[in-house]
């Protein structure tokens, strides 16, 4: 995944195209996850201020860390904060849930996502199904995917 400046996204996915890879670009507003979010992290940090966290009722794995989220990280605002500029670790966190035996993995989201794609690095030998709605996929760590 990458973020950024568009011209400098645009030659890279132009680069990979040369040497035969296949790149998709997401359907997003903003580069999230990069700087071109800093100028909306001090207005998104006083929403996430105002509003009430509860620690979550499942274990939850950070795309910010990659690793298992702890209830003082997803109840700091700070947290969410990052988390709109920082990288998506999502690789590193399907790692964690493997280590830990899951074996199928959900997605939700309101638009397409990373996930989305049937090519992951995650993954040792990706394939690709007829897609479910972007919504909702449910991942394999072989890279297949079903409905839910």
């Amino acid at each position: 995944m990458v973020s950024g400046d568009e011209d400098a996204v645009t030659a890279l996915a132009e680069e990979f195209a040369a040497r035969g890879r296949k790149t998709r670009r997401l359907r997003v507003s903003h580069a999230f996850h990069s700087l071109h979010m800093d100028a909306m992290l001090q207005d998104f940090e006083r929403v996430t201020r105002s509003v009430s966290y509860t620690p979550p009722k499942l274990p939850l794995v950070s795309n910010l860390t990659g690793g298992p989220a702890t209830d003082a990280q997803v109840c700091d605002p700070r947290y969410w904060v990052e988390h709109v500029r920082g990288a998506v670790r999502f690789g590193d966190g399907v790692r964690t849930l493997a280590v830990r035996g899951a074996t199928r993995y959900l997605e939700s989201a309101p638009t397409e996502s990373s996930a989305a794609s049937p090519r992951r690095p995650w993954t040792p030998s990706p394939t690709s199904t007829a897609p479910p709605p972007r919504s909702s996929r449910r991942c394999a760590p072989d890279g297949t995917r079903s409905r839910p």
